[in-house]
Formats: C-alpha cells, structure tokens, sequence
C-alpha cells in the first residue's frame, strides 16, 4: 500500500502539475493535481469500511479543502484560502486545547502515545 500512497499522493500529483501547466494554467493544474489523492482517500475509505473518527476527520478535511479549491477565482487566490482554512483549523484546534477537550484526531488514535521511561 505503501507504494499506491506514493503513487497518488507524490508522483501522480506532480505529473499533472508538471504536464498540465502550460496547458491548463496554473488553477486548473493545481486543482487538477489534488484529484488523485482525493480520489485515492475515498477509495481506501470505502474499501477498508472502518468508519472511525480519524477516518471521518481526514474525509471531511479533504471535502472542504477540495470545495475550497473550487470556489477559489485563481491559482493565487486558491493558495491564499488554503492559508485561512489552515488558520482556521489551526484556531478551532488552539480553542479546544485552552477549553480542555482537544478535538485533535492524534489524541484519538492509539499510534501516538506518549510514554515515560
């Protein structure tokens, strides 16, 4: 799996960046180019059919970033809304911490414990 993972998430996407800006132009190539991963995640969502909280955050994290993309005029403007959308969620994460109920999914999974020795 891991090499599907660099297949769609690495090398397809810089293909279409590589080969498609001069043709599309700068937003349709970087819109064009998030496609494979997005399509990928949903695809191995489906296919592993564990609906977690992980899972949930990481699908809906990509369906607004991908509705972010599509509003956006430009490929210039495109970047600028990743910019607040990440401010954003960067805010919603920092008020969940100072409120004590952090909504991180890290915090959630099982991988990332910390331990003392």
């Amino acid at each position: 799996m891991f090499i599907f993972d660099l297949l769609f998430f690495l090398v397809l996407p810089y293909v279409i960046w590589r080969f498609g800006r001069d043709p599309l132009g700068d937003y349709y190539a970087i819109l064009l180019s998030t496609a494979p991963g997005f399509l990928y995640s949903v695809y191995r969502f489906f296919v592993l059919k564990q609906i977690n909280i992980i899972g949930l955050f990481i699908i809906s994290t990509l369906l607004i970033r991908t509705l972010v993309d599509l509003f956006s005029d430009s490929a210039e403007t495109m970047l600028w809304n990743q910019v607040y959308y990440s401010f954003i969620l960067g805010m919603i994460f920092f008020i969940s911490i100072l409120i004590q109920k952090p909504f991180s999914p890290l915090f959630h999974c099982g991988y990332f414990r910390v331990t003392r020795f």
